[in-house]
């Protein structure tokens, strides 16, 4: 559970079972390194051999998974120090054995609907076709009827994550032989193909989660006024839940996230 207002921030994880303690200097950055390389794109605005090479983390200090420079550039060279390039690294939490976690099986109803055999959750075929903020979504996902079912939901962020997948070489990040994607194009902010889930955004309540299937876009600091694909297609961000953009802008030094606040929608609904 998250604290109340005014209170200390705890780490997106179980601190029963698992260490954690955040940087005094930058209480945001906690993230950890996962195995799985952003093979979509190079990250930032960088051309030199091709750009830099990504690779996903997860942010255990304020939740969100994204693409971090691995120190290489996206043909495979080394990032020398003469570059003069800032790779700032990511903590390491080891794992063993293997996992089925993303080990999609799907199954075409042929009303409309996909099942995942794996998760045993069926899932919209089709997107909402139409962008909404979080509070229409909830209310679009409440009222939706598909395929005889009723019971249909925004999903929480670890369901739709499932869908991500992190090894086609193209976008969107999802399987398209049995998913259809309402854009056709992925080159600006404006075609950002950001789906919403239910979950609300930990340590600020008026944020509600969204996964990035095509482009994550963010920008060197709120002056700057060019975006690009930093955080990477699969990457887990966080969307105001209503309102306008205008009413969300701060002003930073870092990065500062394309703020859409209307996103996608997939309803998915329990299979059992």
């Amino acid at each position: 559970m998250k604290p109340e207002s005014g209170q200390e921030s705890c780490p997106y994880l179980n601190t029963t079972y698992f260490d954690f303690e955040y940087d005094r200097r930058r209480p945001f950055a906690g993230a950890f390194w996962s195995s799985t390389v952003y093979n979509k794109g190079a990250v930032q605005n960088v051309t030199i051999h091709g750009g830099l090479q990504g690779g996903f983390g997860f942010n255990f200090a304020d939740g969100h998974i994204k693409s971090y420079e691995t120190g290489l550039f996206f043909n495979g060279t080394t990032i020398q120090k003469s570059d003069h390039m800032f790779v700032p690294g990511n903590y390491v939490r080891a794992v063993r054995n293997t996992t089925s976690l993303y080990n999609m099986d799907y199954i075409d109803n042929k009303n409309g609907t996909i099942t995942d055999q794996s998760t045993g959750l069926m899932w919209a075929k089709s997107d909402s076709g139409k962008k909404m903020d979080w509070v229409k979504a909830l209310e679009y996902a409440e009222t939706a009827s598909l395929a005889g079912f009723i019971d249909w939901r925004l999903p929480n962020a670890k369901e739709l994550q499932s869908l991500v997948d992190y090894e086609k070489n193209e976008l969107p990040a999802i399987n398209t032989e049995f998913f259809n994607v309402t854009p056709t194009e992925f080159k600006s902010p404006q075609d950002a193909y950001y789906v919403w889930t239910s979950t609300t955004q930990g340590d600020f309540k008026h944020t509600a989660v969204y996964i990035a299937f095509a482009q994550a876009w963010s920008k060197k600091s709120s002056a700057s006024t060019v975006y690009f694909d930093w955080h990477g297609a699969g990457a887990q961000r966080s969307d105001p839940k209503r309102g306008k953009p205008s009413d969300y802008e701060l002003a930073s030094k870092m990065a500062s996230d394309f703020i859409s606040i209307n996103n996608w929608v997939r309803l998915v609904r329990d299979a059992k």
